[in-house]
């Protein structure tokens, strides 16, 4: 994903979580679902207790930013790794090597 990409998914994440649907095609598709996990904290990635809200697993620091989005009323985030929302990973979940840029 370029860097382009990333900050383009960002801001329609952003949209979707405050309720907007803009022209962003993408944005349309993805919603929250019932059973994505809701958190209080708000933990950096890479660390342990930051989860993803859809799968359940750890979001590795190696592997991209958390997208992160929430309701602009409410105290509390939903987190997901980019691949559990259809997005191509920008480096290999294999290699600790690789680089998100």
């Amino acid at each position: 994903m370029s860097r382009a990409d990333y900050h383009r998914t960002i801001a329609m994440l952003r949209r979707c979580a405050e309720g907007q649907s803009g022209p962003d095609p993408i944005a349309a598709p993805f919603q929250i679902l019932p059973t994505d996990v809701r958190f209080t904290a708000s933990p950096d990635t890479g660390e342990a207790d930051c989860l993803c809200s859809r799968c359940g697993e750890v979001i590795e620091e190696r592997c991209a930013p958390a997208i992160r989005c929430w309701p602009a009323d409410a105290r509390f985030e939903y987190r997901f790794h980019p691949h559990c929302l259809g997005f191509s990973p920008c480096c290999s979940l294999d290699d600790e090597d690789d680089e998100p840029w």
